[in-house]
């Protein structure tokens, strides 16, 4: 299975105001799914600038929600889940195929226009 992307406005990716880069902004709500992937190939939930309606992903941010804190992998181009192990000790990633289905959070990626604007 793969992460549910939710258009929270059903607006298209918006231009930044105030610059000249032309970048856009897109905000979405994101699910996961029964079986997050944390194997030797594939580490972290998929997401690709398409997926966003875009053309190039410039920087994500990822809402933590119900006790889970998420980064955007650039180089895997992934969503990966953490939580918190031992007292004191750093965030763990989610182990292989755990149950993340009942958490939906927010993202904002910033990304370059598609070629279609």
């Amino acid at each position: 299975m793969a992460i549910t992307l939710f258009d929270l406005d059903a607006a298209p990716p918006a231009r930044i105001q105030g610059g000249e880069s032309g970048l856009r902004v897109v905000i979405k709500r994101v699910t996961f799914d029964s079986s997050y992937p944390n194997t030797g190939g594939t580490v972290g939930e998929p997401i690709t600038a398409a997926d966003l309606g875009i053309a190039g992903i410039v920087q994500m941010f990822v809402q933590p929600a119900a006790g889970y804190v998420f980064a955007y992998d650039e180089t895997a181009g992934t969503i990966k889940a953490y939580r918190s192990g031992a007292s004191g000790s750093a965030l763990a990633q989610v182990a292989n195929a755990v149950n993340l289905s009942a958490i939906s959070t927010t993202i904002v990626a910033i990304g370059t226009p598609s070629a279609n604007e």
